[in-house]
């Protein structure tokens, strides 16, 4: 049988009198739920066994982060030119941690996961001129083992303008830097809050160094203001065979 309910279409059989059973659902945003009334934020869920002679997974070339919202899910890794592909699982660490884990790939080893720094304002500031930048962030690893380092950044302000904080105009790019001249600068683009990502070979032996850099702006010059200016940003590698 099927049934018409506002937002969702459901599909069901009788078991039995005149009891009818809910097998499928479509629900107002297309997602589509097998043995469950609520597919919730996937396009597919099936509760129960499922059997496919195929399946794909694109992935990408560049491995998201790895966190509690994105446990479980399997991720293709795609290689450039003369590199592999590799394929991983985000799971739950025993210290609670989140981290992908290489399933018949290279390893994949975390510098920074989601790091954030800040630096609040002095009271001093003078409205038009560049607010100060997050402290650098320092990591050890090992550059031999590794063959490419990906990593996304993102940079933004608050500024206290008297009757509460709103977001500061910013210019900013992440900027990684390593031993032998080794470096990774990832533009921004536009106001307020950006997110982007690169990746770069890795040479030479020491550590690395992040920070966001460049110039951060009020979009008002009024005297007075305070605030606090952020960078978050995640690095990884794939570890050599």
């Amino acid at each position: 049988g099927i049934g018409e309910f506002t937002g969702k279409l459901l599909f069901g059989t009788r078991s039995g009198g005149d009891n009818i059973v809910e097998r499928l659902v479509i629900d107002e945003n297309g997602n589509v739920g097998i043995g469950t009334a609520d597919p919730g934020a996937y396009k597919l869920n099936v509760n129960g066994d499922a059997i496919a002679d195929t399946y794909t997974i694109v992935g990408g070339a560049i491995l998201p982060v790895c966190n509690v919202s994105y446990r479980g899910k399997e991720f293709l890794l795609q290689g450039g030119a003369g590199t592999e592909d590799g394929f991983y699982i985000c799971k739950k660490k025993a210290d609670d941690s989140y981290g992908w884990a290489a399933l018949g790939s290279p390893e994949i080893v975390t510098v920074w996961e989601d790091k954030l720094t800040s630096v609040a304002w002095p009271t001093n500031y003078i409205p038009g001129t560049p607010f100060p930048t997050p402290n650098t962030t320092d990591a050890t690893f090992l550059p031999s083992e590794a063959e490419i380092l990906t990593c996304s950044g993102s940079s933004w302000a608050y500024v206290d303008f008297g009757t509460g904080s709103e977001p500061g105009w910013i210019s900013g790019d992440l900027l990684v830097t390593g031993p032998s001249g080794f470096s990774i600068t990832i533009n921004s683009g536009g106001p307020f809050l950006y997110y982007s990502s690169g990746k770069a070979s890795i040479s030479g032996g020491g550590s690395l160094s992040a920070k966001c850099t460049g110039n951060y702006f009020t979009k008002s010059f009024d005297e007075g203001q305070f605030g606090t200016t952020y960078c978050k940003y995640s690095c990884y590698y794939v570890k050599k065979k």
